[in-house]
């Protein structure tokens, strides 16, 4: 029932915020802008407020480093247990 992310030939993983809002436990802006801040925590990227309404991406070369691999797959696990908790 929950699309997560997109990834794009053209080297970008899209995030799924705008889908998020139509669906528990994400309809909440709280819930979104603690995901922000997770994706945000991760070196290389820095989304803007407002991309909790929208689609952004991020570059698919941030994600080559290790560590920063590691906290993109440890954010969707933390957004699956909230999905499975609501």
């Amino acid at each position: 029932d929950h699309q997560l992310f997109a990834v794009w030939t053209y080297g970008r993983v899209e995030i799924y915020f705008y889908w998020y809002m139509y669906k528990e436990p994400f309809r909440s802006e709280e819930k979104r802008r603690a995901l922000l801040e997770r994706l945000n925590s991760i070196e290389g990227v820095s989304l803007p407020d407002d991309a909790i309404t929208r689609r952004p991406s991020i570059p698919l070369t941030v994600l080559t480093r290790k560590r920063a691999l590691e906290q993109l797959l440890e954010t969707f696990e933390w957004m699956i247990a909230e999905i499975k908790a609501s």
